[in-house]
């Protein structure tokens, strides 16, 4: 069973990496997407959209990495607000292998 969930996983894991090739990252050292979104009562960040990137094929990761996020709650009057209309930008820098 064990082996069965880790198998799993790494399936997923290629399958989420699929559109990002060592190929497709030539001539790269850094991908910027840029992300529009709501912050809801919870503090979660939803409606996550991506505005701009210099590489399609971060799109995916980077609204599952800000939907990880957790923001504290905008609070008016005592009470939690949906905030809306925020964004962000996401850089990552890509390190090549030394050979």
């Amino acid at each position: 069973m064990k082996f069965r969930v880790v198998l799993l996983l790494i399936i997923v894991f290629v399958a989420s990496c699929s559109s990002i090739t060592k190929e497709s990252l030539e001539g790269i050292d850094k991908v910027s997407v840029q992300l529009s979104f709501d912050i809801d009562k919870q503090g979660k960040p939803v409606n996550i959209k991506v505005l701009k990137t210099n590489h399609d094929g971060f799109r995916d990761q980077a609204k599952k990495d800000l939907s990880q996020w957790k923001y504290k709650p905008k609070m008016v009057n005592g009470l939690a607000v949906i905030q809306t209309g925020l964004t962000v930008q996401l850089d990552y820098k890509i390190e090549k292998p030394s050979n």
